[in-house]
């Protein structure tokens, strides 16, 4: 027992593998979860007039005004059911723009200092030569190489920077729907500043929400990189 145990902590193999296994645990369990963290509370403070605005749990009926008075009250439902629904639409819109956010800046961060580390490993071990190198160097050389190349691979492979401004836009499209919705309410009148009948608005809402109706999330399998590319590049 205590022969093996010394090969588990004592031997050359066994420090290398453990110097592997603690950058992988800082890297994965504690990089991941704090660049996470920090994406998400940058959200939150940026975004916090919108979450708060629809945060679809807060429902709350539309306040029509006196223009509306004569109108039948399941056109009224209806343009309520169509105000509730683009309400959650943008709400779920602005939470994948968050998390996409989230998931982009922990990539590029993580594959920027796994990177750092990687050429600083490398600079050290182009001095001495691979042959006479340190084990170790060359151990966090490989894990900090193969890391960046991973966590660079995340913006193309799922699409991040696309699906971020695609939600937005589709996110600005709906708050832009909502004001009309409200607007609308209020005055009785539409964009044009003219009064137009509530049930000939539902129909142009209907239309708008359709042609709205859509979830940009792209992944894209074929900027999965080449695993040995990345060490190749950096052992010539």
């Amino acid at each position: 027992m205590k022969t093996f145990l010394n090969r588990l902590f004592t031997t050359r193999p066994a420090r290398v593998g453990w110097l592997v296994l603690l950058q992988l645990v800082l890297v994965f369990g504690v990089g991941v979860n704090s660049f996470n963290e920090d994406a998400a509370g940058n959200a939150r403070r940026w975004l916090a007039n919108d979450i708060a605005n629809f945060d679809i749990s807060k429902a709350r009926p539309l306040d029509y005004a006196s223009a509306h008075a004569m109108a039948a009250r399941p056109l009224k439902q209806r343009l309520q059911q169509q105000y509730d629904q683009l309400r959650a639409r943008a709400s779920a819109h602005l939470d994948i723009m968050a998390y996409y956010y989230g998931r982009y800046y922990m990539a590029i961060s993580l594959a920027t200092i796994a990177g750092i580390v990687a050429a600083v490993a490398l600079l050290f071990i182009t001095r001495k030569g691979w042959d006479s190198a340190s084990p170790y160097l060359v151990a966090v050389f490989i894990t900090m190489t193969s890391i960046a190349g991973f966590f660079g691979a995340f913006p193309a492979m799922f699409e991040q920077a696309k699906n971020i401004e695609d939600n937005k836009k589709a996110y600005v499209a709906y708050v832009a729907l909502e004001n009309r919705v409200l607007s609308y309410v209020a005055s009785g009148s539409d964009e044009d500043n003219k009064p137009k009948p509530l049930a000939q608005f539902i129909h142009e809402l209907d239309a708008r929400l359709k042609a709205l109706h859509r979830l940009p999330v792209e992944l894209n399998p074929e900027a999965i990189p080449d695993p040995t590319e990345s060490l190749s590049k950096g052992v010539k």
